[in-house]
């Protein structure tokens, strides 16, 4: 008899397997970031089709055996495609780029629950806000490199003081950063 786990999660992403199932990547606050295996995700009828979607916020229960983890159910919370506003489409993009990054660098490091909450601060506020959001993305970007050890926030930041488009810095930078990183 296996143990059953529950946790939350992000759907960073899914891929077919099967002609129903799917593998998903989630990052989640108590394993990191996992490959799961989903049942008869595409089905209809299935229990499963709302929870595994692209860049959802989900409560997940979890099967961990020989052959990994799978998806035994779970708890829809909140999906960025989902909102109404006109930003939406900014916003998506924003959290697809966050969630590139995260695939990127979270197989190579230990999970640190600090970024996982952190991130979903941020997710959650992302979806109410309508202020500056490529600024917050770069911010929380930074913050998230500095969390894992690639840069020192404090003199990252005081580099770009006094720039006159200091986003456009930030940017510029941390896409250098982000190429010399060695994620193998």
């Amino acid at each position: 008899m296996y143990e059953v786990y529950s946790t939350e999660a992000f759907v960073l992403r899914s891929i077919s397997k099967k002609e129903l199932d799917q593998d998903v990547l989630l990052f989640t606050r108590d394993f990191g970031l996992i490959k799961a295996t989903v049942s008869s995700s595409k089905n209809d009828f299935s229990k499963h089709k709302g929870i595994v979607q692209d860049f959802s916020f989900i409560k997940v229960f979890l099967i961990i055996s020989n052959a990994g983890y799978r998806i035994t159910g779970g708890e829809f919370l909140n999906n960025i495609f989902f909102i109404e506003d006109d930003d939406r489409i900014l916003k998506t993009k924003i959290i697809k780029n966050i969630f590139s990054l995260f695939e990127k660098m979270l197989l190579k490091n230990v999970l640190d629950e600090n970024i996982f909450l952190s991130f979903k601060i941020f997710y959650l506020n992302l979806i109410k806000s309508n202020n500056d959001l490529k600024e917050k993305e770069i911010y929380f970007i930074i913050e998230m490199l500095s969390e894992m050890g690639y840069l020192d926030r404090e003199g990252f930041l005081k580099e770009a003081k006094g720039k006159n488009d200091k986003i456009d810095y930030l940017v510029k930078k941390i896409n250098l950063l982000i190429k010399d990183i060695d994620f193998n």
